[in-house]
């Protein structure tokens, strides 16, 4: 299976995060380290942009030897039509850059699921109550690249996935839940206090994280 890490320097509310350091590595590779920790991917391929800010993005990926593919800046779900088509690939999971604590056991689960049916997108987003930052999407690629070019709105293309969710009818979509209400709760990094917290998780994991719902513990001792 392969995954895709979307991941660019120009984030509005905490612009760099992608490379800011967490306990002394840039926070993308805390996530390209989860995923790892799969056991069900066998290759991962960073997607940012061609924004001359992203170059230091690529300068990461070449000096860690990771796969990267460089694409539109706004049009995120060209660039992940990009990848695909250029990996050949039959689904990809997606997973966002700003996702350090990301389980890789969610990720197995989820790859499990679509594995056991005939499907266009697993979800545990629809609904929401595993905690933000620890979404897993997996995609049909031949269903995504039909379907991935088919809004012009801004908020479709650079959320990749929000054409599925707003017509569900028109696909094939298998969603798994956690069993708690924990879909408000914060473990992304989307602003500099997100950051820190993060932060604080991977201190008090001794810089080896746990599954989420470990981390759930040790962010109420916060």
């Amino acid at each position: 299976m392969l995954a895709i890490v979307q991941a660019r320097m120009s984030s509005t509310r905490l612009p760099g995060k992608v490379i800011k350091e967490i306990v002394g590595k840039p926070m993308l590779q805390w996530t390209l380290e989860r995923l790892e920790n799969s056991k069900m991917l066998k290759k991962v391929v960073v997607a940012t942009s061609s924004d001359a800010r992203d170059d230091v993005v690529e300068d990461f990926c070449r000096a860690k030897n990771v796969n990267f593919h460089r694409g539109p800046l706004e049009n995120v779900a060209q660039r992940f039509a990009e990848v695909v088509t250029l990996e050949k690939s039959d689904s990809f999971v997606r997973v966002s850059g700003d996702s350090p604590l990301i389980d890789p056991a969610l990720i197995d689960q989820a790859v499990s699921l679509f594995r056991s049916t005939t499907v266009d997108l697993v979800t545990n987003k629809m609904p929401r109550t595993f905690p933000k930052g620890q979404s897993v999407e997996i995609l049909n690629s031949r269903h995504f690249l039909k379907f991935c070019g088919s809004s012009t709105k801004k908020e479709d293309q650079e959320h990749v996935t929000k054409v599925f969710y707003k017509n569900p009818e028109n696909h094939r979509i298998v969603s798994f839940t956690s069993g708690m209400d924990t879909g408000h709760i914060q473990m992304s990094v989307d602003t500099l206090e997100d950051f820190e917290m993060v932060d604080k998780l991977i201190k008090m994991s001794h810089e080896h994280p746990e599954g989420w719902k470990k981390l759930l513990s040790l962010k109420a001792k916060l």
